[in-house]
């Protein structure tokens, strides 16, 4: 049965394209929204026999926006509009998986091409975020680390003792320390 997504359950993950080998990608902080679009304009020329299409090439657009903060992922994205860096980039979609367990995801690679950043003195700090895609996209599934697993998990369910089964890939909350503090 089809199912629909959220937007809420479509995160982001990065790295640099140089980064070491084994470098595992991290899930960017604080993203309040992207925008994914695929297009590919089409040439039809008319013959005497008929119309005859031509296909263009794959185009595709990505933007971000998150709230402005310290980390290591917010400096890649500065660091690539400066220094004309290139970055991998997963879109994962945490609630779709496969028969194996596996994320559906899109890889691709980028440049950013611009960097907003959004300073309004009576709301939270803002950056909008544009890329030059310069691979086209793949698209396939994936397993996750547990690393990024407990990233998404901190993410989504707050700030509760949330850790996951070594057997299973399952999450198990503690809850004894939920309330802590009442």
């Amino acid at each position: 049965m089809a199912q629909t997504i959220s937007g809420y359950d479509v995160v982001a993950f990065i790295k640099k394209a140089d980064a070491p080998k084994g470098t595992v990608a991290k899930l960017v902080p604080y993203q309040t929204s992207d925008t994914f679009n695929l297009k590919r304009d089409s040439d039809t020329t008319k013959t005497k026999t008929g119309n005859q299409s031509k296909k263009g090439t794959l185009e595709t657009e990505f933007s971000l926006e998150m709230l402005n903060n310290d980390s290591q992922q917010a400096k890649e994205f500065r660091d690539s509009v400066v220094n004309d860096e290139i970055l991998d980039v997963w879109r994962v979609y945490r609630k779709v998986k496969n028969d194996k367990g596996n994320f559906k995801a899109y890889y691709f690679q980028v440049k950013v091409t611009e960097d907003n950043e959004s300073n309004p003195v009576d709301d939270d700090s803002t950056r909008s975020l544009s890329f030059s895609v310069i691979t086209d996209p793949l698209e396939g599934y994936l397993p996750l680390p547990d690393e990024a697993k407990e990233a998404m998990n901190f993410v989504f369910k707050g700030l509760d003792d949330t850790k996951l089964d070594p057997e299973t890939g399952e999450t198990i909350t503690n809850t004894t320390t939920q309330g802590a503090g009442k």
